[in-house]
């Protein structure tokens, strides 16, 4: 979606979904395009390496960053700062597999994560050296979290709120409600440009995930996937929470009347922050707990925060003379090698991939012909070739999104046409207004939304259904009869032969999830690996 929306940007200079279409604020994360476009304009036909390239940058910014943020505000003496540094790499090792995943798949976590730290990092520096010129800075910034992502407002709300309730004199009290008087001014001039030029004063996905705007079914399949991700996203960091949960609970009194207001204000944003997403929305594509990941900053911070409160309540000074300080991290080091054996494995992948001249390449028409995407865009790669008057219909618009930019895509799910999203999905719109030549149905979680198509009098009458079985596939597909490519479609849907069975399901094609995109192993294909997953850049 990114790279399909930078494209518009650059060549239309329109942020729209669709060419020539109205403008659309289809992105959560619309902040991220400042990360997507310049690296698109460096690799304006690899839309892969584009938003990779991103998510690899931010996720490099975010650490440095937090290591900044530690360096400055958690260390009271050398010896301490060194057990921060391997607290921080100790996280880093023990939830390898889910940033090496969030690093490289083009979408917005990293993103995310970079600028809630260093919103952290400026709310921290402000409490040191308060100033007017501070206060305005930390209001701009945290009125930016609304472009960067709108949850993060927690952040950027409830800090000043603190600030303000725990300062120390008058002076400070004043300069921070100038910081949340600035952050709330500049909240309000982008909803009200977003509403006048975007027609939406909040980002689309928000009305879908969070306002139930589908039928009940599609709740139901997905409710239990907030907690099993919030459990493997506590397992990875247990540490980080052990340590805060500790510090609380050993000496709450102490931790309260020393801990700074940026460390309460942070402490309820984070809670607040990881309750909105368990019990207000609605985690499609919710894989590697990304849901969640904005919320390791915070995570991170406090930890080493509290670690500098435990260490001088209930440890001998950490100094060069200790003499555990060696033992520590030696063990720390031993336990990031032992949680980092896929280390190995994947230089040796890398080296394969580097040798073959496939590095960084990545061909979309080899990708969308591999089995597991052919079930859910059947003869996709050969649709794509059709001229880009041609008016494609589906719910799941990533990868057709980036292999027609210059074709209309309809998402009858709602995440990028506006009127879906404020007032849910109409077939009587779809067939009078847009009239698309090739519907990819519904996802079968969509039941609603298929039943409206299935039942509406055009379809029946003007289009030619196609089922999945047809196909051996997960969804069927439709094409108009009366459309100037009727026949070309028509031929390439006869000329593809059933797919082989999928080994990965053993329930069928309704057990599918929405689409997720290419995870690692299936990255080294494409990007010409030996070896035959995750969301990215690609996907919806």
């Amino acid at each position: 979606m990114f790279y399909r929306y930078a494209y518009r940007l650059a060549v239309e200079h329109r942020l729209s979904w669709n060419p020539q279409g109205e403008p659309t604020y289809g992105l959560t994360a619309m902040g991220y395009l400042a990360a997507v476009l310049p690296i698109f304009l460096l690799f304006p036909s690899q839309p892969a390496l584009t938003v990779c390239l991103a998510s690899l940058v931010s996720g490099i910014v975010f650490l440095m960053l937090l290591v900044v943020a530690v360096e400055r505000h958690c260390k009271s003496s050398s010896g301490l700062g060194r057990g921060e540094m391997l607290l921080l790499a100790f996280t880093i090792a023990a939830s390898v597999s889910s940033l090496a995943h969030h690093f490289t798949s083009g979408m917005d976590t990293t993103f995310s994560m970079a600028f809630a730290m260093s919103y952290i990092l400026l709310a921290a520096e402000f409490e040191r050296r308060a100033s007017r010129s501070r206060a305005l800075l930390l209001g701009f910034w945290g009125g930016l979290a609304f472009t960067a992502r709108p949850d993060l407002m927690l952040f950027s709300c409830l800090i000043p709120a603190s600030l303000v309730w725990f300062a120390a004199d008058s002076l400070r009290r004043r300069l921070a409600v100038l910081v949340l008087a600035t952050t709330v001014g500049v909240v309000a001039l982008q909803a009200a440009l977003f509403s006048r030029f975007l027609h939406s004063p909040l980002p689309l996905p928000f009305y879908a995930k969070s306002m139930r705007l589908y039928d009940d079914f599609i709740y139901q399949v997905y409710a239990t996937t907030p907690r099993i991700q919030l459990m493997e996203f506590g397992r990875l960091h247990i540490h980080l929470i052990a340590i805060i949960t500790g510090c609380l609970l050993l000496n709450f009194r102490s931790w309260w009347s020393r801990s700074s207001a940026v460390d309460k204000g942070l402490l309820a944003a984070g809670i607040l922050f990881v309750s909105y997403y368990y019990f207000f929305v609605l985690q499609i594509l919710g894989g590697w707990e990304r849901f969640y990941y904005p919320v390791l900053p915070a995570l991170a911070y406090l930890a080493c925060r509290c670690l500098q409160q435990v260490a001088a309540d209930w440890l001998p000074p950490f100094d060069d003379r200790w003499p555990w300080r060696k033992a520590l991290a030696f063990g720390m080091l031993a336990g990031m090698i032992s949680l980092s054996p896929l280390l190995v494995v994947e230089i040796g992948e890398l080296r394969a991939v580097v040798r073959s001249g496939e590095f960084a390449r990545f061909d979309l028409q080899r990708f969308a012909r591999l089995d597991r995407w052919q079930r859910t865009w059947v003869g996709l790669d050969q649709f794509s070739t059709l001229p880009d008057d041609l008016v494609i219909a589906t719910t799941e618009v990533g990868l057709p999104g980036a292999m027609n930019l210059r074709k209309t895509i309809i998402d009858m799910a709602g995440l990028q046409d506006t009127s879906f999203a404020h007032t849910s999905f109409s077939a009587d719109r779809l067939f009078s207004r847009d009239r698309p030549d090739l519907i990819y149905m519904p996802h079968t979680h969509y039941k609603r939304i298929t039943r409206e198509v299935e039942d509406h009098q055009v379809f029946k009458e003007d289009y030619e259904f196609f089922p999945p079985q047809r196909f051996n596939a997960n969804f069927g597909v439709a094409v108009r009869k009366d459309s100037p490519y009727y026949s070309p479609m028509h031929s390439i849907l006869s000329g593809i032969p059933p797919l082989p069975p999928d080994p990965s399901s053993s329930t069928g094609p309704s057990s599918q999830a929405p689409v997720r995109g290419p995870g690692p192993e299936e990255l080294k294909v494409v990007l010409g690996s030996r070896q035959p997953g995750g969301s990215s850049g690609l996907s919806r």
